[in-house]
């Protein structure tokens, strides 16, 4: 159930599958919820939820999955 850029399908991710990656102490995840899209970055060094979007196609998800580190780094810059 994997693409052959080796990311799961999209039935995987409507069968419950998610895809993860860690970015230092952050955790990105990106799974389907019923007809929905997340993406959800979640610190486990402060306990805090770095970021949370929703859409409505795999295409949209996948791309800001993809950039996830890059918003964060950005998002990073703003907050100091």
């Amino acid at each position: 159930m994997l693409t052959t850029r080796k990311k799961l399908t999209a039935q995987a991710l409507a069968c419950g599958y998610y895809q993860v990656k860690h970015y230092g102490p952050i955790q990105i995840k990106l799974w389907k919820q019923h007809t929905v899209y997340h993406v959800r970055a979640h610190d486990f060094e402060t306990g805090k939820r770095r970021l949370w979007e929703t859409f409505y196609t795999l295409a949209a998800a996948r791309r800001y999955y993809n950039n996830a580190e890059a918003l964060l780094v950005a998002k990073h810059n703003e907050e100091k």
